[in-house]
């Protein structure tokens, strides 16, 4: 009996001291906007994951106030009159423990965020990649410009042009958020850095692991920073070297087709949609690369991520892009493919190359990395 009360005492004990912990942890903050007045009434709203506040400004201020168990990113958004007309602003924040001071100018063109560590880290996060981005659309604008008035083909030919420029951006990008991931390892804001780099770098999961490891654990440890581990987990599931994963799926006429049928053969596994402007320019490449080496036991098995609702879409593409070989989709709604979960696609065009046994030997050969590797292969 007194051996019980001790243990009970010493549970007791324990518990207050992991419900302190656990308060401890939880952050709070205040932010506090500073607005030009305005005599209509204007809403402002604080978006954090899946809830929503709201509050209308008074005398030009609004202020928030809350707690969060962890680190995360917000979003303040509001509307304002610009050339005779509403639009709608916001601006992302990372929400720590402390007070954060939103200025916000008449034009709303530079908007000024006072906060903790982590917020200024995450500005200059915000800054490389804003750079880049313009960098990108400028490319983009560029192309579009060009391709006004073109042919659908025309169209293809231009923007497989404008691929190595895009190219070029990212891996100066990349090179740029590497260094912000090691140099702020330990940032609540690093695991955004992360985030983009790793969209970046998909298809070198050994890379994205090795980076991810070097995180601090306050950092792996959030929900977006399990999240992401999850995802390299899946990933390295049809990592180079491993057995691709079965799947069945319809075809064109509904027949289901299995991946596992193609085994005796080279077979590139092939994720696009009718909707990807990139996956219909490399369609070029890969109808070039089929009709060189199709005959020599290789085969292609396309899987379209083509929405539901849109199998005329993706059969009317297949025609369009002379695409021959055998065609399979869920037709599923955006996001919900089994297939691409299985493989954790993210992003398309990707592809894998698979050889007689199942077994991936490539990943993302994309233009003449595809016609050097089938080379390698066949013509050696």
């Amino acid at each position: 009996m007194h051996i019980v009360k001790k243990v009970g005492t010493a549970l007791l004990l324990w518990s207050i001291v992991l419900n302190a912990h656990c308060e401890a942890m939880k952050k709070d903050f205040v932010i506090h906007g500073i607005m030009n007045k305005s005599e209509k009434p204007v809403t402002v709203y604080l978006y954090i994951n899946r809830s929503v506040d709201s509050c209308k400004l008074n005398n030009g201020e609004f202020y928030f106030k809350g707690t969060i168990d962890e680190p995360v990113v917000g979003i303040v958004r509001w509307q304002q009159n610009s050339k005779g007309r509403k639009v709608s602003f916001y601006k992302q924040v990372l929400l720590d423990n402390g007070e954060y001071t939103i200025s916000i100018p008449p034009s709303s063109d530079t908007i000024l965020v006072k906060g903790p560590v982590a917020e200024r880290d995450y500005q200059l996060l915000q800054q490389l990649l804003e750079h880049y981005k313009s960098e990108l659309n400028k490319a983009l604008e560029l192309y579009m410009q060009k391709a006004g008035g073109m042919t659908e083909d025309e169209k293809k030919r231009e923007a497989a042009k404008f691929e190595p420029i895009g190219d070029e951006i990212n891996i100066r990008r990349g090179r740029e958020l590497f260094t912000y991931i090691t140099e702020h390892s330990h940032s609540p804001a690093a695991i955004y850095a992360f985030q983009e780099y790793a969209g970046l770098i998909f298809e070198d999961i050994n890379a994205i692991e090795s980076l991810y490891e070097r995180l601090g654990e306050n950092v792996r440890n959030t929900t977006l920073g399990k999240t992401l581990e999850n995802k390299i987990e899946v990933a390295k599931r049809s990592n180079v070297g491993q057995v691709a994963p079965d799947f069945s799926m319809p075809d064109t006429y509904g027949i289901a087709v299995k991946l596992s049928n193609f085994r005796g053969k080279y077979v590139l596994l092939d994720f696009w949609a009718s909707w990807c402007g990139p996956c219909r320019a490399e369609n070029l490449n890969i109808v070039k690369a089929y009709n060189q080496y199709s005959d020599k036991n290789f085969n292609i098995l396309g899987v379209s991520l083509d929405w539901a609702g849109s199998k005329e879409k993706w059969i009317k593409a297949i025609k369009n892009d002379h695409l021959t070989w055998v065609q399979v989709s869920e037709l599923a709604a955006p996001g919900k493919s089994k297939t691409a979960q299985l493989y954790g696609i993210a992003a398309i065009p990707q592809n894998f190359l698979i050889d007689p046994q199942g077994i991936v030997v490539a990943r993302n050969l994309y233009g003449e990395e595809l016609t050097k590797k089938l080379h390698e292969l066949f013509d050696q």
